[in-house]
């Protein structure tokens, strides 16, 4: 029933007829005493009148207090305002990071939303990035004018959902965060657009996602910003490449191995190589995996995923670099042609190698397009 600007420190500010907050992340900002009027009562069913907060009726708006720990901390999941609620009006708070919307189908109103962070003015890559997950779609800007910064990338990769295999896949609610830095809205898109690239190849299953797939984006990156892409397979792989196609020989022959290298930029310029591990799946080989370890190995390809992406970049930006890419695909699988424990193999650069453990493919497939990379005299 106190005055909430002298309960809170920092000047939190109430207009009347709130109808409460959205609050997630630290509360660390807020006094013990307001930590502990608000663990009280209901923040979504508040109205400010004068000098006093009055309870309004828990009926049709109704939702549980929010409780917060003796550290200050908000609860896990943001509590939300009900927008349709006509008691909706504004809230204004200080001392903490907050952002305003404003709703396309009453515009009569705008609505503050005020999220807790350990640092407004230093905000990091995820610092709204809950808010952008959790937040009804509409279009929000920091108070004050305030730059998001790093901040913006986190927001956009917050939305990011993989639905390729839903039959319905889920509506888009698109939650734009409005900036003053439009000169660097297409670098923090650029990354945004890399990362998820990334996570689209990682989360797609092996079975739509091996040698030959990466194979295909490669050459979709070429195309799309001129550069060359040169595949070696088969009896030439055996030769030049031994140990990719010895951890790749027991793969289905559509899952056949291969070396992809992409090549772009003045070759004046200094060389670059990038190199990404292209296990698309690893069962172990004959030392193979427990079903458990076996089940997120459609993973293993990440490090090629990361290089495409790290190459997309590259090229989009133009940077004065000559860029080599190598991506040794390989699927380590079991079957009658597999590696065996004990054998000695050859490899590109002429050292034998003897296998101990099958599931140590990794280094295999990288040693071979090392030594490539080597060749080209790379100044990285």
């Amino acid at each position: 029933g106190k005055n909430p600007q002298q309960v809170a420190e920092g000047g939190w500010g109430w207009r009347r007829r709130v109808h409460g907050a959205v609050l997630s992340g630290d509360a660390t900002g807020l006094s013990a005493a307001c930590r502990k009027a608000m663990g009280r009562m209901c923040c979504r069913c508040l109205i400010w009148r004068r000098t006093r907060v009055y309870p309004w009726r828990h009926d049709r708006f109704h939702h549980p207090p929010i409780n917060l720990d003796p550290a200050g901390s908000w609860p896990v999941r943001p509590s939300y305002l009900p927008f349709r609620s006509p008691w909706v009006r504004r809230l204004v708070g200080g001392g903490l990071g907050n952002a305003a919307q404003s709703s396309p189908r009453r515009r009569f109103y705008s609505i503050a939303v005020v999220i807790g962070v350990k640092d407004a003015d230093a905000l990091g890559v995820w610092g709204l990035a809950k808010a952008a997950a959790s937040l009804p779609e509409g279009q929000y800007r920091l108070a004050d004018s305030r730059a998001p910064g790093d901040a913006a990338l986190g927001w956009l990769l917050a939305q990011y959902r993989f639905d390729r295999y839903r039959q319905k896949p889920e509506a888009v609610k698109e939650r734009v965060l409005l900036s003053p830095e439009p000169a660097r809205i297409e670098a923090q898109l650029g990354l945004a657009r890399a990362v998820v690239r990334v996570r689209d190849l990682v989360n797609t299953p092996a079975a739509d996602m091996g040698p030959a797939m990466l194979e295909q984006v490669a050459e979709d990156l070429a195309a799309a910003h001129g550069a060359t892409v040169t595949v070696t397979r088969g009896h030439v792989l055996e030769h030049d490449y031994p140990l990719v196609a010895a951890v790749g020989r027991a793969a289905a022959p559509e899952h056949a191995p291969r070396i992809i290298e992409l090549g772009w930029g003045d070759p004046a310029h200094p060389v670059v190589a990038i190199i990404g591990k292209g296990v698309c799946f690893d069962s172990g080989g004959l030392d193979i995996k427990p079903s458990s370890a076996m089940r997120l190995m459609k993973k293993d390809m990440g490090g090629a995923a990361h290089a495409l992406a790290l190459g997309e970049l590259i090229m989009a930006n133009r940077l004065p670099i000559r860029l080599v890419l190598l991506v040794p695909a390989v699927e380590n699988a079991v079957s009658g042609a597999a590696m065996r424990p004990g054998d000695v193999l050859a490899s590109r650069k002429g050292l034998s190698v003897e296998i101990g453990n099958t599931d140590a493919e990794g280094r295999l497939v990288l040693a071979d397009a090392l030594a490539r990379a080597g060749q080209l005299t790379p100044q990285l």
